[in-house]
């Protein structure tokens, strides 16, 4: 199957118990199949696709944005500082994934210039990064793809990332 995470010791030992009937396993970059490759697993490059019908090219605007899971490793507490550094406001989409972190990291700087306007139906997730000058793409762990870059690269907004993992495959279209 698809493995959309680096190796994990319980993940690697299960692959390697399984053996070679479990044939190659699927990784969403050259990153990743190279991180499961190091511990001996036999791994393929299968890249994450858009669905361009549903993430279409937008207007632009002048907000940037910030969109996934609030958790501590996708980096949203990045994406505010490099906002206000920049002077702009920051739109944060997304569903709660860790309480603690948002309640410590997110929230003491919620206002004018930075909101959260929790998780999106898919439709109107794609209108607001659309709609929008740049998208923020601040993950503070090796990536193993980064599926929001391509997203907004579809709706042809800019992104602005930091380079972890497979971030640069998708945005240089190759490994």
């Amino acid at each position: 199957g698809d493995v959309v995470t680096p190796p994990l010791p319980d993940m690697v030992e299960a692959i390697h118990r399984a053996g070679a009937a479990l044939g190659p396993i699927l990784a969403v970059s050259t990153h990743t199949a190279g991180a499961w490759r190091e511990h001996g697993v036999h791994a393929r490059v299968l890249p994450n696709a858009v669905d361009t019908d549903r993430w279409r090219l937008g207007p632009g605007g002048e907000d940037l944005v910030w969109f996934g899971r609030l958790v501590p490793e996708k980096g949203a507490h990045a994406a505010i500082a490099e906002a206000r550094l920049l002077g702009r406001r920051l739109v944060l989409a997304g569903r709660i994934g860790d309480a603690d972190y948002v309640r410590s990291e997110i929230d003491p700087h919620l206002g004018e210039d930075v909101v959260h306007v929790g998780p999106l139906r898919h439709r109107d997730l794609a209108r607001l990064v659309g709609s929008s000058a740049c998208a923020l793409v601040t993950p503070m762990w090796e990536e193993p793809f980064g599926l929001v870059l391509a997203e907004a690269l579809s709706t042809g907004t800019p992104v602005a990332a930091f380079d972890r993992g497979g971030v640069h495959e998708v945005v240089a279209g190759s490994p």
